[in-house]
């Protein structure tokens, strides 16, 4: 072999021991960047959880305790938002309790007339028909009852019934749904410049309790966070 090969084949050996030697220096270094990482990730994440959790359970204890509390007063209207119809074209369970409590506020003086929301669901009529159907047999005059069959949210459900409002005059009501609702309730009708007085339907003490609100929870994050008002 001719010695300047030689020297070249030493020199290229070099090269690569040096190159090797540099790459292992800086999988370390990389390997301890990360090993950093993963502890302090370690150490936050369950404190991140932890906090967002508590500020979660905080949010379901305001919206329920904010529900629990009747504050119906002499208004314009009384309206009722909707729920679900069941498979024999009756108010469920929710629609029923909420139209029952809204015709007890209506007996006792509380508003002249009353709005039920709520388009078609799964099952027909529409939900706010099965309410108002509901409502004239327990003695409500149909003169007094006005519905809006197109929503299909609570943000709809306020729209049209603040439509409504406008349309009679009507400033202040008071809004009746379950008790979970009835922040969110508020909330948008006072973006219509609306007065709201909300008024808790009597709610089942059961899981459902929990889940709605902790679903309702969910709702107002979703608006707080994305800016909107639904």
């Amino acid at each position: 072999t001719p010695p300047e090969w030689r020297t070249g084949l030493k020199f290229h050996a070099f090269s690569c021991c040096a190159t090797s030697v540099f790459c292992y220096a800086e999988i370390v270094k990389t390997a301890n960047r990360t090993v950093k990482f993963l502890r302090v990730l370690t150490w936050f994440a369950p404190c991140a959880l932890g906090v967002v959790a508590l500020a979660f359970g905080a949010t379901m204890f305001a919206l329920d305790r904010f529900g629990q509390s009747n504050r119906a007063r002499r208004s314009g209207a009384i309206v009722v938002l909707g729920a679900a119809v069941n498979a024999y074209g009756m108010p469920g369970p929710n629609l029923r309790a909420r139209t029952l409590h809204a015709v007890k506020l209506f007996e006792q003086g509380y508003a002249p007339r009353l709005i039920f929301t709520g388009g078609l669901g799964k099952n027909p009529p529409s939900e706010a028909k099965a309410a108002a159907a509901l409502a004239q047999r327990r003695g409500v005059p149909a003169s007094a009852i006005y519905t809006e069959t197109k929503s299909t949210s609570t943000r709809e459900n306020i729209e049209y019934a603040a439509q409504i409002c406008r349309e009679l005059g009507v400033r202040d009501v008071i809004v009746v749904s379950d008790p979970y609702h009835l922040w969110r309730a508020r909330r948008n009708f006072h973006g219509q410049n609306i007065r709201a007085y909300p008024s808790p339907s009597p709610n089942r003490e059961d899981g459902s309790r929990f889940y709605m609100t902790a679903r309702e929870a969910l709702l107002v994050w979703r608006d707080v966070l994305f800016f909107r008002v639904s």
